[in-house]
């Protein structure tokens, strides 16, 4: 004669293994539904920037989706690929509690991407450059509880990009 333990362990663990079952397909399905919705979206996506080169000896940067909130890396890699074009691109690194002088350069003008986008443009020439004021974060005001961020401010210069003379 079978106990009620017997009886009770052979109940719940056909239990168990059926919902073991069903846990393991949820978690397969789940992982194969989640592989699709994160490689449609990375397969149809277009970069945040492109950097060409034109036949009039111009370059276009054209910016779309691009984080200027974003990390160093993004401002970086874009200065790169505008350097390697053979066109002038700097990154300024000011001290916290510091800011530039507001009359670096006259802005170059933007322009629509005209695709529909929300995507603009700047075309520049060899005498442009991309400008980037990377403010860094720094320490507590004395007597205060406010602590500077870090952010960036980048911009696109028409002509040379003046010095920073932080004040």
């Amino acid at each position: 004669m079978r106990s009620w333990r017997t009886m009770e362990a052979e109940r719940t663990g056909g239990r168990r293994r059926r919902v073991q079952k069903r846990l393991v397909w949820g978690l397969a399905a789940a992982a194969i539904a989640a592989g699709v919705t994160v490689a449609v979206p990375n397969g149809m996506q277009t970069p945040a920037y492109a950097v060409e080169k034109n036949p009039d000896g111009t370059l276009t940067v054209s910016l779309r989706d691009l984080d200027w909130s974003g990390g160093p890396q993004q401002f970086r890699q874009l200065a790169d690929r505008i350097r390697a074009a053979g066109f002038t691109a700097v990154i300024d690194k000011i001290p916290p509690g510091k800011r530039c002088r507001l009359d670096r350069g006259v802005p170059l003008n933007q322009q629509s991407s005209g695709d529909g986008t929300g995507g603009y443009k700047y075309v520049m020439t060899h005498a442009d450059a991309f400008l980037v004021e990377e403010h860094l974060p720094g320490p507590l005001r004395k007597g205060t509880a406010v602590q500077y961020a870090h952010y960036f401010k980048p911009s696109f210069i028409k002509g040379p990009v003046k010095p920073c003379d932080a004040a």
